[in-house]
């Protein structure tokens, strides 16, 4: 019995050393959510750009923009503009 349970701690602590700290996950869970696009959407509204600016430079519509960043706030729970941007400024995910 000594045995098995030294052997499964042992299982376990390897297990948890492969395993990101719960902020690392929350970042793989929702990177893994979102498509390339919307992460990229994201990446430059985070660093200030407008729809506009950011369309721009994606070689897209901002309409497409728009729809990006409404799928994002749509995956990720997010209602309204004015927590889109809180969670821009408080996220480390991207």
């Amino acid at each position: 019995v000594v045995r098995d349970i030294f052997s499964n701690w042992l299982f376990f602590r390897k297990i948890l050393k492969i395993i990101p700290k719960q902020s690392s996950m929350d970042k793989l869970i929702i990177s893994a959510s979102l498509t390339i696009r919307e992460l990229g959407v994201i990446r430059l509204a985070k660093a200030g750009h407008s729809n506009k600016e950011i369309a721009q430079m994606l070689k897209i519509e901002e309409t497409t923009v728009k729809c990006h960043r409404r799928n994002t706030m749509k995956k990720l729970g997010i209602k309204g503009k004015p927590a889109f941007v809180k969670f821009l400024h408080t996220t480390q995910l991207i």
